[in-house]
Order: structure tokens, then C-alpha cells, then sequence
């Protein structure tokens, strides 16, 4: 059986996901999707809780998903995709990974992962020289490598993703071929819609318009969409100007003494997009300070940390024969059931907590424990 791998957020579930997942199954007799949980890489909470969001994923054509945990959900696009094709190079049955792209130019972005799998010194150097001035580590890494062939695809979102998908692939010395599928319509962040095709980002900032450009409105209506993010806004902010610049140096992507900025940002701050507009400069940009606080509200430390675990959000009836040919030949426990199984794990214990944090910004079901008054969602 051909197996593919999805790393993705459905946040939310759209139209342009059902048609990556349909491409995808165009080259492939099964799809496992490793999702975010509660919260996601730009450093928010999801639209929609995870649960929700793996049922629709399954309505959507996937078989399989399993979580991805926080401690790479909510990190740097480099740690995020680590942590996910690690997840699925542990399944021991995944071949393909799919995932989508501005160009789709496979060579390419193997190319450009095996170069930023094997820095040389001669990257390096100009790489130091660029970030010298001042600037971010994405516009920086873009600028030391524009006159290499592949260059241009670091001008792309999704291309960005793909490269550090393709790097990981390199550094586990994984068989999984990458698949990249061109994005269909609409791009990463545009700021429209085209015939009922739109990114996740407009959906989050027009909520509105979910029933129109997403397949699966009422399930997710229904789950709460959009979640409330004043409380979670509230939160952070309490907690920053609670906690010790010395407690925050030590939280994940926190360097060069930004914890002092932060600091300093949340006493003059009276929100927390105010503490993130005083913080932010083009070296430090708005999305790592987010990362920065809420890995520092959930305990999400400079640790390293690997893959313990395959947690199940939801599957389909494929899944769960997927599921059981993981039992065989993966090398992680699978998780169905926290209630009944006893798994020590700083990742896992983050991930309960962050479900306890997220029912709070939600407008009904709000009580903790989440994660263990929550079935997977098996689906016929």
C-alpha cells in the first residue's frame, strides 16, 4: 500500500485542503495527516479545536490523523518540520509526503533541502554577513542564497515549508519522496477569494465567509469557530509581565537577550498586540514573539525534543487498518485512549495542558480535560 503524509493545520478546513486531498490520493491508496493541535505554528489558538478539525479532515478524504505535538506544532518553520516527518518516519509505513507549493519543482526543493541539510562554510559566511545587518533570519537566509539555482522558491511560503520538509527528509536519511502539489487558485496569504477557493488566513480574518469557501461550515460552526482569542490574548499578557527575564530566557527561540525586550515591552504594552508592536523589529518578526510567548505560557523550553508517541485525533474505517499496520511496524505507542493509558511524556503533559488553556477561549464547553473526555472521532 502506498501511504502519503500530510503536514498540515486546517486552520480551517477549506476548499483548497479537500483539493490538496484529492491530488493526493490521485497518487497514493491512503493519506495520513499529522495536525496541529490547539495551537499553531504563527504562535495563536487554532480557529477550532483539534478534534473538530481532524473530523473534518477525515470528511475531507484523509484516513488518519494524528497530532502533532506542541513542542514542534508552535516552533520555527525548521523545528515544526522536523518534528512532523519524524512523526511519520516513525510510522514505518509512510512513502510519500504531500505537500502543497507555489511551483511544484521537486528537484529543485530537494536540491535546496540538501543544501540547508549540509551548510557550507561558504553559506555560513554570508549568511552571518546578512543577519549583521540587522535583519530577519528568513530574509537574511533568502538573501545569502539568491544566486543559487533555487533561490526564487525561498520567495514562497509553501516552497518554504517544502524546502525544510525536504531538508528533514535528508538529515533522517527517510525513503519518504517528497510530492509537492501546486496550490490551486488562491495563495498562501492572498486576500480574496476565487471561486470558492481561498487560504486559511482569509477565512480567519473574514469568518464570515466560511460557509462559501469551506465544505465542512456547519461541523466547524458547530465546534465554535472562530474561538475567542481576547481571553487568550489577556493570558499571555498577565503572564509576561509575571514571570522572570531569566524564566524567559530559557523558553524555546528566546536568544540574543530578547527576554529583556519583551520585558520591558510588556510593562509599556496595555495589549498584547501593543507589547508585540514594541518588541518586534525586522530582525525579530511579530510571528516569533508570538511563538516566543506562548511557548513560554506552555513550558515549551530550549530542550530537544523527539517523537514519543502517535496520538489519534480521528480516522476513517482505512485509518484504522492504517493504525494497525503502525502497530506492527512503527516504533512509537499509539495513543487512543488518555484515560486508559499511561504514557510519561513532557510533550504529552504540555499538550494536556494546552488543552485546558484552550477550552477556556472557548464559548461553551469550557470545563479542563480535554484530552481525556475527548474520543478520537472514528468515522464510517
Amino acid at each position: 500500500m502506498e501511504v502519503a503524509g500530510i503536514v498540515c493545520e486546517y486552520n480551517p478546513f477549506h476548499n483548497g485542503h479537500q483539493y490538496h486531498i484529492e491530488q493526493t490520493k490521485k497518487i497514493s491508496d491512503a493519506c495520513i495527516c499529522i495536525m496541529s493541535g490547539n495551537f499553531v505554528q504563527r504562535g495563536d489558538a487554532a480557529c477550532v479545536n483539534k478534534f473538530i478539525r481532524a473530523e473534518a479532515a477525515i470528511k475531507g478524504g484523509a484516513d488518519l490523523v494524528l497530532e502533532l505535538p506542541a513542542v514542534f506544532a508552535c516552533r520555527s518553520a525548521e523545528t515544526f518540520a522536523h518534528g512532523a516527518i519524524s512523526i511519520l518516519e516513525q510510522t514505518g509505513i509512510v512513502s510519500l509526503l504531500s505537500f502543497g507549493s507555489e511551483t511544484a519543482q521537486c528537484d529543485e526543493l530537494i536540491k535546496a533541502g540538501a543544501f540547508f541539510a549540509y551548510e557550507s562554510e561558504d553559506f555560513r559566511k554570508r549568511l552571518t554577513e546578512e543577519l549583521d545587518k540587522g535583519i530577519s533570519f528568513p530574509v537574511a537566509r533568502a538573501n545569502a542564497v539568491k544566486e543559487e539555482s533555487f533561490g526564487f522558491l525561498l520567495d514562497h511560503p509553501n516552497d518554504l515549508l517544502g524546502i525544510e520538509y525536504c531538508k528533514s527528509i535528508t538529515l533522517l536519511r527517510s525513503d519518504i519522496t517528497p510530492c509537492p502539489i501546486l496550490r490551486y487558485k488562491t495563495g498562501h496569504h492572498d486576500k480574496h477569494t476565487q471561486d470558492h477557493f481561498s487560504s486559511a488566513s482569509y477565512l480567519r480574518m473574514h469568518p464570515n465567509e466560511l460557509e462559501t469557501n469551506s465544505p465542512f461550515a456547519p461541523l466547524l460552526r458547530d465546534g465554535g469557530f472562530p474561538v475567542n482569542t481576547e481571553l487568550f490574548q489577556s493570558v499571555l499578557l498577565a503572564h509576561l509581565r509575571r514571570i522572570s527575564a531569566d524564566e524567559l530566557s530559557q523558553t524555546a527561540d528566546c536568544t540574543e537577550g530578547l527576554e529583556y525586550r519583551l520585558k520591558q515591552a510588556a510593562l509599556e504594552g496595555e495589549t498584547l498586540q501593543d507589547v508585540i508592536a514594541l518588541a518586534k523589529t525586522k530582525r525579530y518578526t511579530q510571528t516569533r514573539i508570538q511563538r516566543i510567548l506562548i511557548n513560554s505560557y506552555l513550558g515549551i523550553l530550549k530542550d530537544s525534543y523527539i517523537p514519543e508517541y502517535f496520538r489519534v485525533l480521528s480516522a476513517n474505517k482505512k485509518g484504522t487498518e492504517l493504525l494497525r499496520m503502525i502497530k506492527q511496524k512503527g516504533n512509537l505507542p499509539i495513543i487512543t485512549n488518555l484515560s486508559k493509558q499511561k504514557i510519561d511524556s513532557k510533550a504529552l503533559e504540555i499538550d494536556i495542558n494546552a488543552g485546558n488553556f484552550y477550552a477556556l477561549l472557548q464559548s461553551k464547553n469550557r470545563q479542563g480535560g480535554m484530552d481525556y473526555t475527548t474520543s478520537p472521532r472514528f468515522l464510517d
